[in-house]
């Protein structure tokens, strides 16, 4: 798809998914203003499924936690280290200056930290010196319970490699097996899918690592990109969800959450809102807003624009229902 670390199909019918009703009926659109949270701000990630993370200038390498009751917290970095993201309850530091400890080998020391900055864990990735230093230097770009992701785009990249900072291990490329998804909290670095679902494998360029297509879990929801569009699926049934328009068009990236579905809508080259379906009820709000969808939360959206360093994270409390 066009513009998406880390997933609807346009359906002119009407269905019902086992004793679900169709989510294509027309209804009603409530508009919502998002409300700034940080300007100046690196983001870091969605930290859990009630919090986000960033870093500012005046943080300095620390993180910020925010949860969806509000509340802001710092996370302490250990000594020398700096927050580059935060996910599956853990934020990943890069800690120093990465050294040639030998011929073919860059040393990469690295920490993980519970969200309370707890629980420090030291650790140094061993990366096969390439022919760019970028390509071992990365800093961690994503977060779980088990494994850092980090992505390379020197000469031999982009690829992506995967560091167990529990045991040490270091893998070259996501799994690919169509039945289990990606997930960096899972000690096997994948998780089963919902049967009967399949993730799809991407089509990537020889310079690149292969990879399957994005997959987002949100138990009952699945939703599945498979290159010309993405599917919401129930678990267990094989025929995607009926979705209103514009959710699940072509080359469109909707964003998956606790029961919500976020459609960003371009307009040229940037977004001009994003759109948000309920899925228990079929109910629309619209936000307009130029930003990106950062995160969805259990209870909040989260919308980011801006460059590195200088990010403005805004929020939108997802309506409840009564």
């Amino acid at each position: 798809m066009r513009k998406t670390f880390i997933a609807l199909v346009v359906v002119s019918g009407v269905m019902a998914i086992a004793a679900v009703p169709s989510l294509a009926t027309a209804a009603a659109v409530t508009p919502l203003r998002p409300q700034r949270v940080v300007t100046g701000a690196t983001w870091l990630g969605q930290a859990d499924a009630r919090s986000i993370g960033y870093r500012t200038a005046a943080s300095g390498g620390v993180a910020v936690r925010v949860t969806d009751a509000g509340r802001t917290a710092v996370v302490p970095a250990p000594e020398g280290c700096t927050a580059t993201a935060i996910g599956g309850g853990r934020v990943a530091y890069a800690c120093g200056a990465v050294t040639q400890v030998d011929p073919n080998t860059m040393a990469q020391p690295l920490a993980v930290t519970s969200l309370t900055g707890g629980a420090v864990v030291r650790v140094t990735r061993n990366e096969p010196l390439g022919a760019s230093a970028d390509e071992a230097t990365s800093p961690p770009g994503a977060v779980g319970n088990q494994w850092i992701w980090f992505s390379t785009s020197g000469y031999h990249g982009p690829f992506d490699s995967y560091y167990n900072w529990r045991t040490g291990e270091l893998r070259y490329g996501q799994p690919l097996d169509p039945l289990r998804t990606l997930d960096l909290d899972a000690p096997d670095l994948a998780t089963p899918l919902c049967s009967p679902l399949r993730s799809v494998r991407a089509e990537t360029q020889a310079t690149e690592s292969p990879r399957m297509l994005p997959v987002t879990v949100r138990k009952p929801w699945v939703l599945i990109d498979t290159q010309a569009h993405a599917e919401l699926h129930r678990c267990g049934t094989a025929k995607p969800v009926a979705l209103p328009a514009p959710f699940g068009a072509e080359d469109l990236d909707p964003v998956l959450g606790d029961g919500w579905l976020a459609q960003p809508i371009w307009r040229g080259p940037g977004i001009r809102s994003v759109e948000l379906l309920r899925l228990s009820d079929r109910r629309r709000f619209t936000i307009r807003t130029t930003a990106s969808v950062g995160a969805l939360t259990h209870r909040r959206l989260y919308l980011r624009s801006g460059t590195t360093g200088n990010e403005t994270i805004s929020m939108v409390s997802l309506p409840r229902r009564y």
